[in-house]
């Protein structure tokens, strides 16, 4: 498994996409939008300015590396790929109509969600 293949995989939309199994140490990204992937998700930083600003990562250009000592799944921006799948899963919203006859019918509408996962450990420490 490498970036490439899960930012097809995932439709992250990134120019750059490194892997680790762990999410703790990559090369320093080059290409923007760039994301960081791991085994079960990805966070995305869609300028060099916003990669390096984040105060998650610590980027040594001397050394060509980049760490994130708790992990890219951490970071409160991540994107987990189980919840992509909820991107693609459709939910079906029933409205009962009512015909000219009597009869009752359940008239159904395709609907796609996405939604924000967001880190709930950190959202209670910032309450």
């Amino acid at each position: 498994m490498n970036g490439k293949y899960l930012n097809n995989k995932w439709d992250i939309g990134a120019k750059h996409a490194l892997y680790r199994l762990d999410g703790r140490w990559y090369h320093i990204l080059k290409r923007f939008p760039a994301a960081l992937c791991d085994e079960n998700g990805y966070v995305l930083f869609n300028t060099d300015e916003e990669y390096r600003s984040n105060q998650y990562l610590k980027i040594v250009d001397r050394t060509n590396h980049t760490h994130v000592p708790r992990g890219i799944s951490s970071m409160p921006n991540y994107v987990h790929a189980s919840s992509l799948l909820d991107n693609i899963k459709s939910e079906f919203i029933e409205q009962n109509i009512e015909l000219s006859n009597g009869q009752r019918v359940v008239k159904r509408i395709e609907v796609f969600i996405s939604r924000v996962i967001r880190d709930t450990k950190i959202s209670k420490q910032i309450k």
